[in-house]
């Protein structure tokens, strides 16, 4: 009777010790990893495009599909409101923020990298328009293509393309001001 008492007692200790690793160190660990994705993916130099596969349409007419996939791009935190032209095959964001608020140089990062991904991802998507309190941003297929070296911007999306043409020049600000004709925020 003795030994079952030291096997209940000994199996209540292991309990509350794996109890307390989950607790303490699995469960704050994970949500640390998730808040490093997460802050990662509101960046357009460390975002993970893959996230916003799902999202790859061939219509820009597919509203929750848009919505969504903007969710899964940098800026996601903005709240936004969208706007689809579907005569001229536009899409217009606004965003609601003034330039101040998210930063002037990442947020023309961002916006170039949104437009590319957004053209990229749906495929009879023309022309892009960001608008923010105080500014407007707007880019067409024609100039973010020839921009990125002129092939499909769907192509972009297979392998480590991505990454290398698109991601990677975006640190370097002469690559991003190609992408502006007339700088409004300065």
């Amino acid at each position: 009777m003795r030994k079952r008492w030291y096997q209940i007692a000994a199996l209540f200790v292991l309990g509350i010790v794996l109890f307390s690793a989950i607790q303490f160190w699995v469960l704050p660990q994970r949500a640390a990893q998730q808040r490093a994705y997460m802050a990662a993916q509101n960046d357009a130099l460390t975002h993970d495009i893959s996230a916003a596969l799902p999202y790859q349409n061939l219509y820009l007419g597919d509203v929750s599909n848009t919505v969504n996939l903007f969710y899964h791009l940098p800026l996601y935190q903005t709240k936004t409101q969208f706007e689809i032209d579907s005569e001229n095959l536009g899409l217009t964001v606004y965003y609601f923020a003034t330039v101040d608020e998210i930063g002037g140089d990442t947020l023309r990062r961002d916006l170039v990298y949104n437009a590319a991904a957004a053209m990229a991802l749906i495929d009879n998507l023309q022309t892009i328009r960001f608008e923010l309190t105080g500014a407007e941003f707007a880019f067409t297929r024609e100039d973010v293509q020839a921009a990125l070296g002129g092939q499909p911007l769907g192509e972009l999306l297979k392998g480590d393309a991505w990454r290398q043409t698109v991601q990677q020049p975006l640190a370097e600000d002469a690559f991003v001001n190609t992408f502006y004709s007339a700088d409004p925020l300065k």
